[in-house]
């Protein structure tokens, strides 16, 4: 009999790391900057990097500031969802796999691979 194996092409991200950022955050900067170095190590481990600024004054604002980096990103102007996560500081990271939290990460780590050393993928 033919079995046909069937596995997922290594552009399609089986994960993902969820940035809450805000606009005026060094540190969130300085992390998002990294992430952008290593995306291509992020992309072969199959991590999509998903980026929430928060703070922003609007919508435009909050393009202007996540537009620097080349991840999607999306426009938070609500506490709810902030608190739903445990959002207390910027910027906190989850690694998300299979609809669970894998990991929390708050602050950031120099460089990414101390991260990707922490990941159970």
């Amino acid at each position: 009999s033919n079995t046909t194996e069937h596995s997922i092409p290594h552009d399609v991200p089986t994960s993902t790391l969820i940035v809450f950022t805000t606009p005026y955050c060094q540190a969130c900067h300085q992390w998002l900057h990294t992430l952008t170095h290593a995306q291509e190590m992020l992309k072969q481990q199959g991590i999509q990097v998903v980026q929430i600024v928060q703070g922003a004054t609007s919508c435009f604002d909050a393009a202007r500031v996540a537009g620097k980096y080349n991840f999607p990103f999306t426009y938070l102007d609500d506490t709810t969802t902030r608190q739903q996560w445990g959002v207390t500081s910027t910027p906190t990271s989850y690694h998300i796999t299979q609809n669970r939290v894998v990991m929390r990460l708050l602050g950031q780590l120099k460089p990414v691979g101390q991260f990707l050393d922490q990941l159970s993928i």
